[in-house]
């Protein structure tokens, strides 16, 4: 019985040994690729990559790519590792420059590993890669002209007007203190909600709703999220692995809503000026309204996807679950971006009274209410600091 026991324990051993062995293999494959190239490049950690401080939450990924870009100095580029992802760090303004425009068509892919099937909310402009990419980029492009921009404005000033009801009623009449960037997040919540998603949102009226309830989660940092997120992007080989980039719950959430609001308008002739529109309309039309034709115009197959007359297939197919993404990437952009500089904004304010003194003159002679409260006065905001 005895002999049995050890017999089995050495197996098990053996077996344990083995896995790490070939674990240590793939995590270590790699760290000579910049050396063997010639490229100078800053040694790695195993597994984590030049990125520790960052799996480890004690820094910001720019904050620690910004040391390595220094630690690269009196180089044009330099070699680090994203985990076991060899990454080229250029410090050249030239050479940015070349990748960035003249040879963009080259380096359009930002090499992040997408599985659509378990991931359907990456599928999004910043993830997608080759001819979709191209071919959806295109197609988004007249969505954001200053035209289209200032048909959503009138949302936007319907969110901050609830805003100031709020601040009228919570702020105290002898002064006091607010949580400001929770106001910013739950107005950013409404903004994002109109424009993105076609929904009246009142996030200060009920601050637990589940589309506040997803920006919390998506943006709180914890350590399982964030490491969840960096191993499905950058250790290929988990993206075998049943590892979403996203909580199921958030999965559902977002593709329900969509699917339910693009069923609504389609079912009862509902159009309404927001992004969702322009993605339904981008879907049955193949192009955004004003994004005039030409005799070489692009279509839509009655299977949904898109084709030029020239080009043939592009390969993109306008889903329900792409259009998902689209609008998902509106608000993963927007909300923590906007909430956090609004707040920087506020607190410099506070501390500037002066300047404060002049945005509220330059305020009140710049902005005047046209139809429906929702003029916008061109740029005349550039002489503020």
């Amino acid at each position: 019985m005895g002999f049995v026991l050890d017999s089995l324990l050495l197996e098990l051993f053996l077996i344990v040994a083995s896995l790490l062995a070939l674990l240590y293999y793939y995590l270590s494959q790699n760290e000579d690729y910049w050396k063997s190239r010639g490229v100078p490049f800053i040694q790695p950690t195993t597994f984590f990559g030049n990125l520790k401080d960052v799996v480890l939450m004690r820094t910001s990924e720019p904050e620690k790519l910004g040391r390595l870009y220094f630690q690269l100095a009196g180089h044009s580029f330099g070699g680090i590792f994203q985990s076991v992802t060899p990454v080229l760090l250029l410090r050249d303004p030239e050479l940015i420059k070349t990748v960035l425009v003249k040879d963009f068509d080259h380096f359009h892919d930002r090499g992040i590993p997408l599985n659509e099937k378990r991931n359907p909310l990456g599928a999004h402009l910043i993830t997608l890669e080759g001819s979709r990419w191209k071919t959806l980029r295109s197609k988004l492009t007249p969505a954001f002209t200053s035209g289209k921009l200032k048909n959503m404005f009138q949302f936007v000033v319907e969110c901050a007007r609830d805003m100031t009801v709020h601040l009228e009623e919570k702020v105290p009449i002898d002064g006091g203190q607010l949580e400001i960037k929770e106001i910013f997040a739950k107005y950013t919540t409404n903004v994002i909600g109109s424009c993105g998603f076609g929904l009246r949102l009142n996030s200060f009226e009920d601050p637990h709703s589940k589309f506040r309830r997803m920006g919390r989660q998506f943006f709180e940092p914890t350590y399982w999220k964030f490491l969840r997120r960096w191993i499905v992007m950058y250790v290929p080989v988990m993206q075998k692995l049943k590892i979403s980039a996203f909580s199921h719950e958030m999965t559902s959430f977002f593709m329900g809503i969509v699917k339910e609001m693009i069923g609504y308008r389609e079912s009862n002739g509902v159009t309404r000026s927001d992004f969702l529109q322009l993605l339904i309309e981008l879907k049955n039309r193949g192009r955004v309204d004003e994004d005039l034709p030409s005799s070489n115009e692009n279509v839509t197959t009655p299977d949904g996807t898109v084709q030029d007359a020239n080009k043939g297939d592009l390969g993109l197919k306008l889903t329900d679950s792409l259009l998902t993404a689209q609008c998902f990437m509106f608000f993963m952009a927007g909300f923590e971006t906007s909430s956090t500089t609004m707040s920087f904004c506020v607190y410099e304010l506070a501390i500037n009274p002066e300047v404060q003194d002049r945005l509220l003159r330059r305020g009140g002679r710049d902005s005047s209410e046209g139809e429906g409260g929702t003029h916008l006065p061109g740029y005349q905001h550039h002489g503020l600091p």
